[in-house]
């Protein structure tokens, strides 16, 4: 299990297939039903490895590959009837590598940790909301809380899920490599809709 894939059955199945099409995984996400109360939703979320932007042709050639290999490959067993969706990370994208707190120190973010945080005065906290500051080699994330400016030390094998927070400025400033797929989720491959069953 990772930040990656929390239910830790996908990312060594689909990344090799990724690696080959010039792709990162950002999160993979399984559960959930779709709005026809169907199958549960395997969504992908990736980004280039150049840090280019990509259409939906694309997003549509990576959900081919990567249900082919998951067909074959059978993560799911006995519960092998899905939907497989793929999109870009989005601007509130997940955080789930290192590298991806380094590049995006200065963001506004909101994190939750696995074990709940005890300090001096007795408060225990577990969801937070502030700037990244700095990303140590040894992975431990400085946090400015947005409201308490109270700068938190946070350990990334601590960590349950991040995510960026939207602001006016990154609006005003979306970045070069930010693909906007919303409404283009490509879930229109044959095996991606529900046809995924043994």
């Amino acid at each position: 299990m990772s930040l990656k894939d929390p239910d830790g059955r996908f990312a060594p199945i689909i990344e090799p297939v990724l690696d080959s099409m010039g792709f990162r995984l950002v999160r993979v996400n399984f559960g959930g039903q779709s709005v026809r109360k169907g199958p549960p939703i395997l969504q992908l979320f990736i980004e280039r490895v150049d840090g280019e932007t990509f259409n939906l042709d694309e997003c549509a050639s990576v959900s081919r590959s990567v249900s082919a290999t998951l067909d074959v490959e059978d993560p799911l067993g006995e519960e092998s009837s899905y939907i497989l969706e793929v999109s870009s990370p989005g601007l509130d994208r997940y955080i789930t590598t290192l590298e991806d707190f380094k590049r995006f120190t200065g963001h506004l973010i909101k994190l939750e940790t696995k074990k709940a945080i005890e300090y001096d005065d007795g408060q225990i906290q577990r969801k937070f909301r502030g700037e990244i500051l700095s990303v140590s080699d040894e992975g431990t994330i400085s946090l400015k809380d947005e409201k308490t400016e109270t700068v938190h030390e946070i350990a990334y094998a601590n960590l349950q899920q991040a995510k960026i927070i939207i602001t006016d400025d990154m609006l005003k400033q979306k970045p070069a490599n930010v693909v906007d797929l919303s409404g283009q989720t490509d879930t229109d491959n044959e095996n991606d809709e529900t046809d995924n069953e043994d």
